[in-house]
């Protein structure tokens, strides 16, 4: 089941839209927009296409999760991907995979059941392949093919 979480500190969310069969069959179908503007002016947007999606402003840095949503016994929210913006740098995961000019304003993250493309702009910063959306906990790298 597909979840829809809870945007913080000034960020906003659209619910999941359904569209399809009511039984949550392959034919259905589900999207979601989260949005957020950080303090100096930034803004990041990030659509989900059969992928929940969601977004945690942290003063400059922003990060969007990507996924189910799960918790664990102590309460800890965790998700099958993060993509995060700091000033100068795009992280898929934790690892860095692309470089950003402190200029660049409007980023968007476009998420589908196979596919994620990073945006700064017009410009691709990166794509990555999800070969499985649920990451081994063993072998973080294991989810995902890196594009570009």
């Amino acid at each position: 089941m597909l979840a829809c979480f809870v945007s913080l500190f000034g960020c906003k969310s659209t619910p999941v839209t359904q569209t399809g069969a009511a039984d949550h069959s392959a034919s259905a179908h589900y999207s979601n927009t989260a949005s957020c503007r950080t303090p100096g002016g930034r803004s990041v947007v990030a659509r989900g296409d059969m992928v929940s999606v969601g977004i945690q402003r942290q003063g400059e840095m922003v990060d969007v999760r990507l996924g189910e949503v799960q918790f664990d016994a102590a309460a800890k929210m965790s998700v099958d991907h993060t993509v995060t913006f700091e000033r100068e740098k795009v992280l898929l995961d934790g690892k860095e995979r692309a470089r950003i000019s402190t200029s660049a304003n409007d980023l968007e993250v476009i998420c589908t059941t196979n596919k994620l493309s990073v945006m700064a702009g017009k410009e691709l910063l990166f794509a990555a392949r999800m070969d499985k959306w649920h990451r081994n906990n063993n072998d973080p790298s294991s989810a995902t093919t890196v594009v570009r």
